[in-house]
C-alpha cells in the first residue's frame, strides 16, 4: 500500500503491492495491454527501468499478458 518506499528495497526482492484500476464505463470490448512504471513522486518524473538487464527506453515495463474486456 505504498508503505515500503523503494530506497528501502535489496536487490533480488519481490515486492507485492495490489492496485485496483477503475476502468471506464463506456469501454470498448477488446483486448489490452498493462505497462508498469516507478516515478520520482517530488518532481512527478519517470524513473529509470531495466528489462533483461538493458535499460528501457520507454522508462516501463509491458506486462506479457492481454487483458481482454468484453462488455
Amino acid at each position: 500500500q505504498g508503505a515500503y518506499p523503494t530506497s528501502g528495497w535489496l536487490p533480488g526482492e519481490v515486492i507485492s503491492d495490489t492496485y485496483t484500476i477503475p476502468l471506464p464505463t463506456d469501454l470498448a470490448s477488446g483486448t489490452y495491454q498493462l505497462a508498469v512504471g516507478l516515478y520520482d513522486p517530488s518532481t512527478v518524473t519517470r524513473l529509470p527501468v531495466r528489462e533483461n538487464g538493458k535499460p528501457n527506453s520507454e522508462k516501463r515495463i509491458l506486462l506479457h499478458r492481454d487483458i481482454i474486456y468484453e462488455s
